[in-house]
């Protein structure tokens, strides 16, 4: 840690910027805690002000209070939609291929159709969003389908015209990972992808 710490410092120095010269790796550690606080007050703010647009405009429909806002966006939103759960198959026979909600899935459902019982494999994954078929994805979840659905009915990602997924130059960008120990990240998954960020350390 020692080392990393003389590492990084000069890294700084490299780049120009004035630090104490007592300033550390703790120290930097701490700069970011502020950071995030800051970020993290913004976006609270930012949020709140998205609500009372909403429900200004549209009070019978909008959710009780911008408390909520937090588990519609991250948790509903988040983590039911803007994931790849949209998978790609080709058929054992090289002949077609075919979209699924699940890659568990290990049926060409072209042949079962058909009566006939053959292999998929999965081939790519994607965000429902990004294809006209997303729907398949998006129905499955119990925040739309289920018996006390929160978005019944819905087929396409609420973000879909802010994200606009189908442009051909849309990037999906990826939130670093928290330091935790509930994860078990591999040297790999912890990388950053170029222009799509990501990545951290969950060990």
């Amino acid at each position: 840690m020692e080392n990393f710490s003389i590492f990084f410092n000069q890294i700084l120095k490299d780049l120009n910027l004035n630090c104490h010269k007592d300033l550390n790796l703790s120290s930097l550690l701490d700069i970011f805690c502020y950071q995030y606080s800051l970020i993290d007050d913004y976006n609270s703010k930012a949020w709140k002000t998205v609500w009372d647009i909403w429900f200004e405009k549209h009070p019978d429909k909008c959710i009780e209070s911008p408390i909520l806002m937090d588990y519609l966006i991250y948790r509903v939103i988040g983590r039911e939609f803007c994931r790849e759960s949209l998978i790609i198959f080709e058929c054992e026979t090289k002949k077609h291929q075919f979209k699924w909600h699940s890659s568990r899935n290990k049926t060409c459902q072209i042949c079962y159709a058909d009566g006939i019982k053959s292999q998929a494999k999965a081939i790519k994954k994607m965000l429902p969003c990004m294809d006209e078929h997303g729907d398949i994805c998006i129905e499955k979840s119990q925040f739309v389908s289920g018996t006390d659905a929160l978005l019944p009915g819905l087929k396409v990602c609420p973000f879909v015209n802010v994200c606009d997924p189908r442009d051909k130059d849309f990037i999906k960008l990826n939130p670093p990972k928290s330091i935790s120990i509930l994860g078990q990240t591999g040297w790999e998954s912890a990388k950053t992808r170029r222009y799509e960020g990501g990545g951290g350390l969950m060990s």
